[in-house]
């Protein structure tokens, strides 16, 4: 009897349960079709294939897709994609927050006898059109129409926007289509005579300097140089003849296909955060930002690979010895570090993350100068050493004294990189950092 009654409520709450389902989706599609007949237009953006937009009384801003699209007028330009794109986005969702009805005639009570915009679109074949006057009484939207016979309703604030582009929002600001990948070769010329040139070594990642080959060039830091570069955005456009005949900084890349792009910088005056540029791939010369000015190196040598360590996913094996312990890891299958003692098999660590973090700290940390030539073997007494050994085999070694407590002046180490050995001077602090972060990994083994 007690299975029964138990088989009945389990019944009765399946019941329920469906019913509460289908009611649900019943009141979500109800949500959504209400949603949907709000919308002014219906239309996929990909069948856009013209657009036209007039802002009060400014001249009307055509764009045309032919393969891809550009803007015919005033000018002719490349456009920017991403705001395009979001123009696109918008036409598609834009809704009525609230249907007022037929004008009677009255245009002029909601501004639409001069609308204060206008954006009309080809799609699929068809010419639809969007007219917005002035804004409610209430200051939360503005009143619109679909086509010149529609009827009046009203857009919100945040629709009218991102509708309302001027010639600047929709010209492309990219100043470069390349990617860093495809450049072969550059060289920066500075109007005081400093420059450089750097040429990549086949498809690698390795970079030399044609007129100092012996530097051995850092590729994280020509990495970020071009990503920089790549990535530049014009603030605004200027009227030819606004760049100076004489740039401060002028940059030639040399592309892989064969092609070759030029970015000139005239610096702006004192107090002033903006330069005038010119890139050989945009029709005009235009503001930029002068933050990435810094970043442009004045010569090979601010370029120079002054890591303590290579890439830490390169580093298999670490040992060390300092006054608070020493060590011996090495990398494990499945990516963890493992303490190796005597011929034993490896003992995986608890914080494999630990070293890791170790070794980007260690590659990001760079020594101060370093000199020229080789500088003998480190002094047998030096109290602390680092040795490591990448996936290809190459061994690397750093060796320091330990500093005063309170001394805080750079801390002369002995590097051996690439089979060559420089005497070179740290950063007391980073020389702590590592001794500390040695000291937990020894204490965590």
């Amino acid at each position: 009897m007690k299975f029964r009654t138990t088989a009945v409520y389990f019944l009765v709450l399946l019941a329920i349960g469906a019913t509460y389902g289908v009611l649900r989706m019943e009141k979500e599609k109800a949500a959504t079709k209400a949603k949907e007949s709000r919308l002014v237009f219906s239309f996929a953006p990909k069948t856009v294939s013209q657009l036209d937009i007039q802002s009060g009384q400014d001249k009307t801003i055509s764009l045309k897709k032919t393969g891809k699209w550009a803007i015919t007028s005033p000018i002719v330009s490349e456009v920017d994609n991403m705001q395009l794109t979001g123009l696109l986005s918008t036409l598609r969702h834009v809704s009525m927050v609230r249907k007022i009805g037929k004008s009677a005639g009255n245009l002029k009570a909601f501004g639409l006898d001069k609308p204060s915009l206008v954006v009309r679109f080809l799609a699929g074949g068809k010419w639809l059109e969007l007219e917005a006057g002035a804004k409610n009484p209430a200051q939360t939207g503005f009143y619109a129409r679909a086509g010149k016979e529609g009827e009046v309703f009203l857009i919100s604030s945040q629709s009218y926007d991102d509708l309302n582009k001027n010639l600047t929002d929709l010209r492309r600001k990219e100043l470069f289509s390349w990617e860093p990948h495809q450049v072969k070769a550059f060289e920066i010329k500075w109007r005081n005579g400093d420059q450089l040139d750097l040429q990549r070594q086949g498809d690698t990642s390795i970079w030399k300097s044609k007129t100092q080959p012996a530097l051995k060039i850092s590729t994280d830091k020509v990495d970020r140089l071009l990503q920089g570069l790549h990535w530049l955005r014009a603030s605004n456009f200027l009227e030819n003849g606004a760049m100076p005949s004489a740039p401060d900084i002028d940059i030639t890349f040399q592309l892989k296909d064969g092609k070759s792009r030029e970015l000139k910088v005239a610096l702006p005056q004192p107090g002033q955060k903006q330069a005038v540029a010119t890139s050989s791939e945009l029709q005009c010369p235009v503001l930029l930002s002068t933050y990435f000015v810094s970043s442009i190196p004045h010569s090979a040598d601010s370029l120079v690979d002054r890591s303590l360590c290579s890439r830490p996913s390169d580093i298999k094996k670490i040992a060390w010895k300092t006054s608070t312990g020493s060590g011996d890891l090495v990398l494990m299958n499945g990516g963890k570090w493992g303490k190796v003692a005597g011929t034993a098999a490896p003992k995986a660590m608890k914080n494999s993350w630990a070293v890791q973090s170790f070794l980007a700290f260690m590659h990001n940390a760079a020594y101060i100068s370093g000199s020229a030539h080789p500088a003998g073997k480190p002094p047998q007494d030096a109290a602390n050493s680092i040795k490591l050994v990448d996936r290809f085999g190459k061994m690397s070694s750093l060796a320091w004294n330990t500093p005063a407590p309170k001394d805080t002046g750079p801390v002369t180490g002995w590097l051996d990189r690439d089979g060559t050995l420089q005497q070179v001077q740290l950063e007391s602090k980073d020389i702590r950092s590592m001794t500390d972060s040695l000291a937990q990994l020894s204490g965590e083994q």
